[in-house]
């Protein structure tokens, strides 16, 4: 392990309980020749802060970088594995898997990479789940994207049920449907914010509760 980092290993021990939490840090330059070895120092001090957070909030999962079909089928693979279809956790897996696929698919890029930038986490609630997914979106989209949302919102049992009946008969592979199922399973509002940049894209978050 040693052999592959691009500096040293980086290691703390924090306590929890009656125990020790035991953080490793090994970093992998792409450019060894403009590698900062002191910067990359700090990255552990992050990664406890940032454990720390997620404990706070009872933060479960959090996935950040980019999202493309190879390593969203593994992300998805995950879900099911940790959280497998239980009564209390039924649904679950298929609603982070549909932000997921959200984020891959709608997601605006800035650079040519292979793959849309986004993030996701999964926090546990007093009773059931919050998913969340975040990712840049391009303006043109936005006014569809809350008309959208807005009116999925606003229908009612009966309405929705037509709706998602008529969708099937119309279109087999069940495309364009995604915010019609995170809807329907999760048996909530669908909750959204959009963050304004000025010299960025804005930011859209997606927000599914599951109880």
């Amino acid at each position: 392990m040693a052999r592959k980092s691009s500096g040293k290993l980086n290691f703390e021990f924090a306590p929890v309980d009656d125990g020790y939490f035991y953080y490793l840090n090994l970093n992998i330059a792409l450019d060894k020749h403009n590698y900062n070895e002191e910067l990359a120092g700090d990255y552990i001090s992050d990664t406890m802060k940032l454990h720390q957070e997620m404990i706070s909030v009872d933060a479960q999962i959090i996935f950040k970088g980019l999202l493309h079909e190879n390593n969203l089928n593994h992300l998805s693979n995950q879900i099911d594995t940790t959280y497998n279809e239980s009564e209390e956790n039924k649904g679950m897996s298929v609603i982070m898997t549909e932000l997921l696929k959200n984020v891959a698919k709608h997601a605006c890029s800035k650079m040519n990479h292979d793959g849309k930038p986004g993030v996701s986490m999964l926090q546990k609630l007093d009773e059931g789940y919050a998913m969340f997914s975040g990712n840049f979106i391009e303006e043109e989209k936005e006014e569809l994207v809350y008309r959208s949302l807005e009116a999925i919102n606003n229908l009612s049992t009966a309405q929705f049920n037509v709706i998602i009946e008529r969708k099937r008969e119309e279109n087999k592979s069940g495309k364009g449907m995604g915010l019609m199922r995170l809807r329907r399973i999760s048996g909530h509002d669908i909750g959204y914010e959009m963050v304004k940049y000025v010299d960025d894209p804005h930011y859209f978050i997606l927000k599914i509760e599951l109880s």
